[in-house]
């Protein structure tokens, strides 16, 4: 079955008549040459992607032209219902709800050699790929292994044809043939195909029916799960719904209750009779596969291993919805709720908050790129950023300038100067294409390929290039932190480089709306004649703001490599850990009980006897009990501050450093 096209629209060269480099404006058009081609048609309630009430489509889909114009000349505005099966099926790409679809489809073209075949673009941004089969294929509904957002319409399904038209936007046919998927496609979109085999997990993993759990389900029916639509993989989508319920730790009777009351009546169409629906449920409970409570299982992260920063993305969401279960308003925390919040943990200690976003800003040839470049590759490696902890993750690193420069030349290098074995390079990818956080379908693909890539962090280099409109832009501001901000929701780190101002060196050159937006900015300064930047903290919205680490570039294997300047004795890196906590301890008892210097040579300010400072920080450095155990703790929290050179000391007084 093949579908030739012409550029202005469907054009059959081989139809009789009229049809010859006819543009098919009317809906009508577009459904009679389906039909003319083979495929069943049947229409759609206006503006909608459901069949009219109590049409019979599976019934009533025809190819026969009279018929189709009947219905057509009763309502001229019915959308085009394209009944599939038959040997042909379509692939579904879905975006909606930030679904991976065109990123996975991009994937079965390059692993599996998927055709391009005709194809519909939807109003959503998705994708609608034509293919004929020789094997028989299911309707499935984000159930394919390695390829989220695919779904497969097939026998007893349909999907919305071209020249339709949902919340003012069309269905749009692309210039394509209808091609076989061949052996290596099908293989992939039967891998793992439901066989209905008994749940693996008949114990649940947590506690049942917890309030809590109750509330993120209810708040995934009404917001993230998606429709089921007779005939559009509507079954199969009902019992998804009911298993993810399921994997929230909920009983059967409790996942009943809640779809009745939060989902049936406003997302499958037509509604299910609540005894229908019954029979749905209890086959997921009965039939799905993975730990019943798997998702809630938080605590016990060798059930199910979601990522650090997903983990406690979903423990505080579990706090929000336990707080609601407490009675307060959505979204209202009580004290309760906040002592139970998961504290915020570092990527690079002091330097880069995870799951938060930073701003890196300086003039040109600041040599901010290559700092930014040499802090992802340490967390890509795990390796510790100038004696500072690291928490190994996966980089995507966002080049708008010089990206093959990026790629060839200053990663290789920064892996050669630091001896990094080949075996260990593999958690650094460079992206190439336009990503356009303010464009929606731009932003869209980008999430896609971090869903893909399991992400942790993602540098954009450089702002400017990041967008369609202008860095001063309110709109473009608005949109651009909007989409930054869906992506800390997932877990993603987000480092931003930019240029200062042109008159106003002293911040970023950016609309205030962005400026604000970030949790932590950095300021770049450099001289490219010596080869030397300086790092300074200008604001860590969750943590100490202080802080400088000065640098030499070292030409090294074709590039410039970050070297921590130790000569330079007034920048010292921040403290972290127990040694912060310590640290600031000393400062507010300095500021309640400290006196005066009674020797020659003093410091201006006051000082502390490091006893008393002792005496404050008791129980605040360790989890033990014991007195050696926060006696222990102590002493390697000073240690390492004076010997870092925050703290001075002399006899048995300290002080902060003033160089600090």
């Amino acid at each position: 079955m093949h579908f030739p096209f012409h550029r202005h629209g469907w054009c059959f060269a081989h139809l009789r008549g009229n049809w010859r480099g006819l543009m098919m404006n009317k809906k009508v058009d577009h459904a009679l040459a389906l039909a003319e081609q083979g495929f069943r048609v049947f229409p759609l309630s206006p503006r909608s992607k459901k069949p009219p009430r109590d049409f019979a489509w599976k019934e009533e889909a025809t190819t026969d032209p009279d018929r189709i114009r009947e219905w057509w000349k009763a309502d001229p505005n019915f959308n085009v219902g394209v009944a599939t099966g038959g040997g042909t099926i379509v692939v579904d790409a879905d975006t909606k709800e930030g679904a991976p679809g065109l990123a996975s489809l991009e994937m079965l073209e390059i692993a599996c050699g998927m055709p391009k075949s005709f194809r519909v673009q939807t109003p959503s941004g998705g994708m609608h790929v034509y293919l004929r089969v020789d094997q028989t294929h299911r309707n499935r509904v984000h159930s394919i292994p390695d390829y989220p957002g695919i779904d497969i319409r097939s026998d007893n399904g349909y999907v919305v044809g071209p020249g339709s038209v949902v919340d003012g936007k069309p269905y749009v046919a692309i210039p394509g043939v209808i091609e076989p998927a061949g052996a290596e496609v099908e293989a992939a979109l039967l891998a793992n195909a439901p066989t209905h085999t008994v749940a693996d997990s008949k114990s649940p993993a947590v506690e049942l029916d917890l309030p809590a759990h109750i509330e993120l389900a209810k708040e995934y029916l009404v917001n993230r799960a998606p429709e089921a639509v007779e005939g559009a993989g509507g079954n199969e989508t009902t019992y998804t719904v009911a298993a993810r319920c399921r994997e929230y730790g909920l009983t059967q009777e409790a996942t009943l209750e809640i779809m009745l009351e939060h989902w049936n009546e406003t997302k499958a169409f037509p509604a299910w009779l609540p005894a229908d629906l019954q029979t749905v449920v209890a086959n997921a409970y009965r039939y799905a596969t993975g730990s019943w409570g798997g998702g809630m299982a938080v605590a016990e992260f060798d059930v199910v291993d979601l990522g650090e920063p997903v983990k406690r993305l979903l423990h505080n969401a579990q706090v929000t919805a336990g707080a609601a279960a407490r009675g307060m308003p959505k979204g209202v925390l009580d004290y309760s709720a906040m002592e139970s919040l998961v504290t915020p943990e570092w990527l690079i200690d002091g330097l880069i908050m995870e799951n938060r976003s930073s701003l890196w800003f300086g003039k040109s040839n600041a040599f901010k790129s290559f700092l930014a470049i040499d802090a992802a590759l340490s967390v890509a490696t795990g390796r510790p950023w100038h004696g500072h902890r690291v928490k190994q993750g996966r980089v995507l690193y966002v080049a708008t300038e010089g990206a093959f420069g990026v790629g060839k030349l200053r990663v290789p290098g920064w892996y050669e100067h630091h001896g990094v074995p080949r075996e260990e390079r593999g958690a650094f990818f460079i992206d190439t294409n336009d990503n356009m956080l303010d464009d929606p379908n731009a932003y869209r693909l980008l999430a896609d390929r971090c869903r893909l890539l399991s992400v942790d962090l993602l540098v954009l280099d450089i702002f400017g290039g990041t967008m369609k409109g202008t860095e001063v832009e309110d709109t473009t501001a608005r949109a651009w932190v909007r989409n930054m901000v869906k992506l800390l929701g997932e877990g993603i780190t987000v480092l931003t480089v930019a240029h200062t101002g042109w008159g106003d060196h002293t911040r970023a050159r950016m609309h205030t709306h962005f400026w604000g937006s970030f949790d932590s900015r950095i300021k770049i300064e450099g001289d490219k004649d010596k080869l030397t930047s300086v790092a300074s903290i200008d604001r860590h919205k969750d943590s100490d703001s202080r802080g400088k680490w000065s640098f030499k570039l070292q030409p090294s294997h074709d590039t410039l490599v970050p070297e921590f300047d130790t000569a330079a004795t007034s920048i010292k890196p921040p403290p972290t850990g127990q040694a912060r906590v310590a640290l600031s301890i000393l400062e507010k008892a300095i500021a309640e009980n400290g006196t005066a210097p009674d020797w020659v040579g003093g410091p201006e300010g006051n000082v502390l006897p490091i006893k008393e400072w002792r005496r404050a920080c008791n129980g605040s450095l360790s989890a033990g009990r014991g007195e050696s155990a926060h006696r222990n703790a102590f002493k390697r929290a000073t240690d390492e501050l004076i010997s870092a050179g925050h703290v001075e000391n002399y006899g048995e007084f300290v002080w902060v450093s003033a160089v600090f």
